[in-house]
């Protein structure tokens, strides 16, 4: 209820909708292509021991769905500086347009 009210959605539902976006997918394409989701695979644990396989993937799924996630919160945030900006202008327009000649 509490978001009905605010008129708000779940930060799931949204990031739905990013993912979904055009620009999200030249976005990442764009990350990818500079070398985000490249990683420096280390074979070691954190003591020095060997990583299994399945701990080597489990390391590697984890690293890309944390950096993914960082992809979508700067999409966000770029969509969001975009509109507050768009907004910005439309008033100042608005202003001037009142104030006349």
């Amino acid at each position: 209820a509490g978001l009905a009210t605010l008129r708000a959605r779940a930060r799931t539902d949204a990031d739905r909708d990013i993912v979904r976006n055009p620009l999200f997918g030249q976005f990442v394409e764009a990350a990818s292509a500079g070398g985000f989701f490249r990683e420096k695979r280390s074979k070691n644990k954190d003591d020095g021991a060997l990583l299994t396989r399945e701990e080597e993937d489990r390391r590697s799924r984890l690293l890309y769905e944390e950096k993914y996630r960082k992809v979508v919160d700067k999409f966000r945030t770029k969509l969001a500086t975009r509109e507050a900006q768009l907004i910005s202008q439309r008033i100042r327009g608005h202003q001037r347009d009142r104030s006349g000649p």
